[in-house]
């Protein structure tokens, strides 16, 4: 599966967010994806450990990692860490689609009519291809001649 993940259109115009720029400037926004980005990483799930890391990846401070997570209500504390409930519920969504195309995979498998013959596998495969004839004419009118060539 890509690593990447949706998000809503005009999140930029969504009022937690724009307390979060009013307060931490585009930095504030720029650590949120970021924080966004690692929960995506970590199963939807930030622990408190992690914040400090975060910090350091971001090379901010871990006070603005806590107030990112604590104070525009874009995250909600759980005994694990952080949720976010938008990335839980896309998270659910990947689970969900990961979890049918396995079942319809296994199902092919399962349902399949012809299986393969055993064999040696001591065949050996015929490249078929045109064949490229080249012209010694056109060639020479490409190529510097060789020394052998000009003697």
């Amino acid at each position: 599966m890509s690593d990447y993940f949706s998000h809503d259109f005009h999140a930029r115009h969504d009022p937690k967010l724009q307390s979060l720029l009013m307060k931490h400037g585009l930095a504030g926004i720029g650590l949120y994806w970021a924080i966004v980005e690692y929960c995506y990483e970590q199963n939807g799930v930030i622990t408190e450990s992690q914040c400090e890391c975060i910090a350091f990846d971001m090379r901010t401070q871990c006070d603005l990692v806590l107030s990112v997570l604590n104070d525009f209500e874009l995250f909600q504390k759980s005994p694990n860490g952080w949720r976010s409930k938008s990335i839980d519920k896309r998270l659910e969504i990947r689970r969900a689609k990961s979890e049918k195309a396995a079942k319809s995979a296994q199902n092919r498998w399962n349902n399949a009519n012809a299986l393969q013959a055993k064999c040696e596998g001591n065949a050996i495969k015929e490249i078929k291809g045109k064949e490229i004839k080249v012209n010694v004419n056109t060639r020479a009118r490409f190529e510097k001649p060789s020394v052998e060539e000009i003697n």
